[in-house]
């Protein structure tokens, strides 16, 4: 018979002493975050304390790494319609990283968002050609200051990629335009942009693409001079500028523009020129207040304004009386407009335009107002002033063939009310309602 080795006590204590070390770990890894705070405050030496924040940061990041492994190895290559990721850059393993996104290409990920958080001044290499050829990915999200990475290949880096949302990405040469030029049927483009830093040196961003539809650029705080967007995109029907910097904006080919949101501060009559074939037009109250700030400039530049011949609906935002001259001038540029929606009111109620008397307009009524125009609106979540009042008396008066008068007004009391349904109205079929 064989005898059963025997262990020595010595050998059975170890391993006693490592399970229970076992067990300490996986006792404090299970706490949850608010209690292992609480602990780590009541340690009376800080230095004890940083200690141990630093492991537990540690544990903290090596536990959010696997549970990312481990919900990847659990799909077994299912498919991943869209996926997520926000992490920070020094905790990152990198490594890793491009084993997931490896692993979401042969999981046929169709929609990704990769959220950077970093304190890097020159931004965080996004090696996004390890997503090469993922025939399935239709909307890609990056957002931080990742440095975009492209392939020296011209080919096609996203086949089917319709949708590219680009936040607050460091840009040191042209990687936009050869980024978008590797998208072949990109419908949508969103560039979000905080330029933070003079490293960055692009003057010019360039979008130049057969396929896009909708354009959607954000600029803040950009310390470039002069700085140009140039875009070519001969299908591009909707497009949203909000510059608050001296951008010029040069569109080519923009005879299939419908739609134009604008909030800059500059160039605005240079950009009207791009503009003159789109049927929806909004222009914000900062557009009109940056843009047209002295009558002098007015009266320049309305000389060369371009004709509006196809808009049909415009959403603009007025803050202050002297703009009404120039409402009707910019109205006689678009002959056939049939809504009109004021988002502001009709001027801003600063102290300096109190005590101001109720306009006498000059300029002629534009063809609109005479012919065309079936709806006006007005959005003011103030008070309704006189001067307002008698500009609604005007638009009631001219408009000869308006259908709906609407005002979303809270405050407008009784009295007010009472006396606007009181005007006179060009249009029999006129009805005034109150919101």
């Amino acid at each position: 018979m064989s005898k059963r080795p025997k262990h020595s006590s010595t050998d059975a204590d170890n391993k006693i002493v490592i399970k229970q070390e076992e067990e300490k770990e996986d006792f404090f890894n299970k706490l949850p975050d608010d209690l292992l705070t609480k602990i780590i405050s009541c340690i009376p030496d800080a230095r004890d304390a940083k200690r141990t924040s630093t492991s537990s940061s540690n544990i903290k990041v090596k536990k959010f790494h696997d549970s990312v492994d481990k919900a990847l190895a659990l799909r077994q290559g299912m498919p991943i319609q869209k996926f997520v990721l926000c992490f920070m850059d020094e905790h990152c393993d990198y490594s890793r990283l491009n084993n997931w996104l490896r692993t979401l290409v042969c999981c046929l990920v169709q929609q990704l968002e990769l959220n950077l958080v970093t304190s890097s001044m020159h931004g965080v290499s996004a090696r996004i050609n390890i997503l090469k050829n993922c025939n399935t990915l239709i909307e890609l999200t990056l957002r931080g200051k990742f440095v975009l990475d492209m392939p020296e290949s011209n080919g096609v880096l996203f086949p089917s990629l319709k949708k590219l949302n680009l936040h607050f990405i460091v840009y040191y040469s042209e990687p936009l335009m050869k980024l978008i030029s590797q998208c072949p049927v990109l419908e949508e483009l969103f560039v979000e942009n905080r330029i933070e830093s003079y490293y960055e040196r692009l003057n010019t961003f360039k979008v130049f693409s057969t396929s896009l539809k909708r354009l959607r650029m954000s600029f803040i705080n950009i310390f470039l001079r002069n700085p140009n967007v140039v875009i070519n995109a001969p299908n591009l029907e909707y497009i949203y500028f909000s510059d608050q910097n001296t951008t010029k904006y040069h569109i080519m080919n923009p005879l299939s523009l419908v739609e134009a949101h604008i909030n800059v501060s500059s160039h605005i009559f240079e950009l009207f020129t791009s503009l003159s074939s789109i049927k929806k037009l909004i222009l914000t109250h900062q557009t009109i207040r940056e843009a047209f700030t002295t009558k002098h400039i007015l009266i320049r530049e309305i000389r060369v304004m371009p004709l509006f011949p196809n808009l049909v609906k415009i959403l603009i935002g007025i803050n202050g009386p002297w703009e009404w001259d120039f409402l009707m001038v910019l109205l006689n540029h678009m002959p056939n407009l049939e809504h009109i929606t004021f988002t502001h009111g009709l001027l801003c109620v600063d102290k300096i335009f109190r005590n101001y008397n109720p306009p006498v307009i000059k300029t002629p009524p534009p063809s609109c107002l005479l012919s065309n125009m079936k709806e006006i609106i007005i959005l003011k979540l103030k008070a309704v002033t006189c001067e307002e009042v008698a500009f609604i008396r005007y638009l009631l008066n001219t408009a000869k063939n308006l259908e709906i008068f609407k005002m979303n007004a809270p405050k407008i009391g009784r009295k007010r009310r009472k006396e606007i349904l009181s005007f006179s109205r060009g249009s029999k079929c006129c009805r005034v309602q109150f919101v």
